[in-house]
């Protein structure tokens, strides 16, 4: 997968320098005990989800549909296996492992381990659907930050109309994610430690409006814990149509841009 491989720091930014105390009830009506606003949690949610679903950061993107997947290379500084895609159709398959070690010390590197399972199904000789199954480890040394990250996502794309078009399409699967590891403030080394889960059910893309997600649900849990607080937070996403979203945590409803991953 092309990945842009860039500080997890950087991703993580709004949960790790933003802090808000607010403690609320949950629908159980017991005490939530996080100290880390919903509305933080949702930044970083909304940036997760864009990233998984169109591919901004590399790896699968559902505006590819069920044609050529234009980002399943593996290209690292000449050191990764090139996975070579050809005789795409009825049948393709990848399945292949990858893993590489960037950087000249042990204060300064990047290890990547990475698996994906790509697979093409046909209905009448016609490509109806695609599996796409994605583990990655990475782990950054460097600038005082010790961070390993873990991301699994696993997906089925299928047309609505199989075997005679592709323009509207379903997207189900889960995808997760985590981080744990340490980073650097000002001269005080600070321990980090978050997830994020989702489970997407019937999303209902249509590739004639720009792969704009038109209908679908989805549920989430995400926690974590660094020094300014802690979350536990769990919630549901409505898709709505014009690339958003609706995003409701602890009672909380916030709206995303889910193609950029902005809040609304």
């Amino acid at each position: 997968m092309k990945h842009n491989y860039k500080l997890i720091i950087i991703a993580l930014a709004g949960i790790v320098l933003t802090y808000a105390g607010c403690s609320k009830l949950k629908d159980d009506g017991t005490a939530n005990t996080s100290t880390v606003s919903t509305k933080v949690v949702n930044t970083q949610l909304a940036t997760t989800l864009s990233e998984a679903l169109y591919g901004s950061e590399g790896g699968f993107s559902i505006s590819d549909g069920l044609d050529y997947p234009t980002n399943i290379d593996f290209k690292v500084k000449g050191k990764a296996k090139i996975q070579s895609i050809s005789n795409f159709g009825c049948g393709f398959k990848i399945d292949t492992t990858f893993s590489a070690s960037l950087g000249d010390s042990d204060t300064s590197k990047l290890n990547i381990w990475e698996k994906i399972n790509y697979q093409v199904a046909c209905t009448s000789n016609k490509i109806s659907s695609v599996s796409i199954a994605d583990s990655l480890n990475l782990t950054i040394v460097g600038g005082g930050s010790n961070i390993t990250e873990k991301y699994g996502k696993n997906f089925l794309l299928k047309s609505l109309n199989p075997g005679v078009s592709n323009t509207k399409l379903q997207l189900d699967g889960k995808l997760n994610l985590s981080v744990n590891g340490s980073y650097k403030e000002g001269t005080a080394t600070k321990a980090i430690s978050a997830t994020f889960s989702f489970n997407l059910s019937t999303l209902v893309i249509d590739r004639t409006a720009d792969a704009d997600i038109i209908s679908g649900n989805a549920t989430f849990s995400s926690k974590g814990t660094y020094d300014k607080g802690t979350w536990n937070y769990t919630g549901t996403i409505k898709f709505i149509g014009s690339h958003k979203a609706t995003v409701t945590i602890n009672g909380d409803v916030y709206t995303i841009n889910v193609k950029t991953g902005q809040v609304l």
